[in-house]
């Protein structure tokens, strides 16, 4: 299911939580991210992006709602953005640090979306975020 939402020549995976957010996820040698960007629910303020990332050159990570413009996908890309199916989730492959990077919708969410990540000498840290009709937050 996973090669459904994958954009060919890119390390982005790509889905719709809702008719207008838009979400993707990828990763690199260095980093690890997903995020959602449009009508986020539960936000007066209008903030419209939330992510949540993990970078390996500095060993950290964290999550964040914030205002954002162009975060909208552009007319000619919309079309790989498909709704993923409630009940479902999309992995991403781990690494050194990173042990777990899915995004899921599980029900009573629009999507849940996190990152485990691990140094040899840590405890596991955990960064992600939720949207649901209810709200949206990080964690």
């Amino acid at each position: 299911m996973a090669a459904d939402f994958h954009i060919a020549d890119s390390y982005q995976t790509v889905f719709r939580a809702a008719p207008d957010v838009w979400c993707a996820m990828s990763y690199s040698r260095f980093t690890n991210d997903s995020s959602c960007a449009g009508r986020l629910p539960g936000m007066a303020n209008g903030e419209n992006y939330v992510s949540v990332w993990w970078e390996m050159l500095n060993h950290t990570g964290s999550s964040k709602i914030s205002s954002a413009s162009d975060v909208v996908p552009k007319p000619d890309q919309q079309h790989f953005y498909r709704p993923l199916p409630t009940g479902h989730a999309l992995w991403l492959g781990f690494n050194y640090e990173v042990g777990t990077h899915v995004c899921g919708t599980p029900p009573g969410y629009l999507v849940v979306c996190r990152i485990d990540a691990r140094l040899p000498d840590q405890p596991q840290q955990t960064h992600g975020f939720a949207l649901s009709e209810s709200g949206s937050w990080t964690f």
